[in-house]
């Protein structure tokens, strides 16, 4: 049977250094109900290695 679909709200940042971590960002967020993951792209070169990051939480 087919999973039931869910729906949910991120935040997205556009500008994260290489000092911060996916657990930096994970640790802060998980205070916050309805919290589920953490995405950060690789480093990017032609941004002066910055990356971008998703946190997603439930809809609820």
């Amino acid at each position: 049977a087919p999973r039931a679909l869910h729906r949910t709200l991120s935040i997205f940042f556009r500008h994260l250094t290489m000092q911060t971590t996916k657990e930096d960002v994970e640790n802060i967020c998980k205070q916050y109900s309805g919290f589920r993951r953490v995405c950060i792209t690789d480093p990017a070169p032609e941004r002066k290695f910055c990356r971008r990051g998703w946190v997603t939480f439930d809809h609820s």
